[in-house]
């Protein structure tokens, strides 16, 4: 039985119709995942309007700051360093509360602009029994990614600070994630076995931003575990800069998985990227989940494996000629897969 639907079962009632004021825990965070006003969330037509990376990065900009600058704060002026446990807790609350708020964020843009494959009004909801541990696997995926930080690079006695490498340390960061999500994304999806461990990610079509961590406990400690230690172990970054990067990287995860009907470019990379058609916007991993397992668009950051390894897929409602972009795309993007 699948795990989320667009439709909740016929012998209960959905969670969402409940006043507030009776939501539990686990409902307080899902319904942040629903829309305001259903009256608002009608499909849209026309070009897809095109939300820009200096507003994406007033968004999270900030939210990468915060804790630095406390932290800043607290050793120049008050000389207090701060332990392992207060740091591993700030950060882990910061981030937190961006992911929460970022959730809601999105969903409210999603009053505005719509959402992708329009015929299908309202994205999937999570069923009633699904409510409680799906909110649960948000909240840790948010908190371990913190934690990673905190044992791999900090420093109680380093000052906190962001040096001239920090552009360059996010594109390696994110770059080389993307590369091992590539290869086991891939795998996920063609080898038969690796298939039925993925597919519980895939029992959504129309997923939301909440729905970014539904996972198989195996795909879960690949995500927010394996992938970054490897990445971190090939290139050591500092912890401030790594901070820095893991919350881009859980912004795009979250926004990937929106469904939003916008020109969404990555909020670092897009510029650099779209050139070569390797950038990544919002409807490339929307229509990886409507193609399901034959899918392509594996990487989750950007396209440049996706690119190298024949698996882009034709986009169709934000294509760079509807939002008024002069970009050539590569002719080598088809519906379906391309390559192994």
């Amino acid at each position: 039985m699948a795990i989320l639907s667009a439709q909740p079962p016929n012998d209960t009632d959905p969670w969402y119709t409940k006043p507030w004021s009776e939501y539990n825990l686990g409902e307080r965070v899902a319904s942040l995942d629903l829309g305001n006003d259903p009256k608002l969330a009608q499909p849209k037509t026309g070009p897809a309007p095109y939300h820009s990376t200096l507003r994406q990065n007033a968004h999270v900009l900030p939210w990468t700051l915060l804790p630095i600058t406390l932290q800043y704060i607290s050793m120049h002026i008050f000389g207090y360093k701060w332990p392992v446990g207060l740091a591993f807790t700030i950060y882990a609350l910061n981030i937190l509360a961006f992911g929460l708020r970022t959730v809601k964020y999105l969903r409210e843009l999603g009053q505005v602009y719509g959402y992708l494959d329009s015929v299908n009004v309202e994205r999937d909801r999570v069923v009633n029994e699904r409510v409680g541990p799906l909110a649960v696997s948000l909240i840790l995926t948010l908190a371990i990614r913190p934690m990673l930080a905190v044992i791999l690079a900090y420093d109680k006695h380093e000052m906190p600070r962001i040096t001239w490498t920090l552009p360059l340390d996010m594109a390696f960061y994110m770059i080389t994630l993307d590369a091992f999500y590539y290869m086991m994304h891939r795998a996920w999806h063609q080898v038969a076995w690796m298939w039925k461990i993925h597919r519980t990610h895939h029992t959504v079509k129309h997923p939301t931003s909440l729905m970014a961590p539904l996972a198989d406990h195996i795909q879960e400690t690949w995500d927010i575990l394996l992938a970054p230690l490897l990445t971190y172990s090939i290139r050591p970054l500092p912890f401030h800069h790594l901070y820095i990067c893991m919350v881009y990287v859980i912004y795009v995860e979250l926004a990937g998985h929106s469904g939003l009907r916008a020109w969404f470019p990555h909020p670092i990379l897009g510029v650099v990227l779209r050139p070569f058609g390797m950038d990544l916007v919002i409807e490339d991993h929307d229509l990886h989940h409507r193609l399901g397992k034959k899918a392509g668009n594996f990487g989750k950051q950007t396209r440049i494996w996706d690119r190298l390894g024949g698996t882009v897929s034709q986009r169709l409602e934000t294509t760079p000629e509807a939002v008024g972009l002069k970009v050539k795309q590569k002719s080598a993007e088809t519906p379906g897969v391309k390559g192994g």
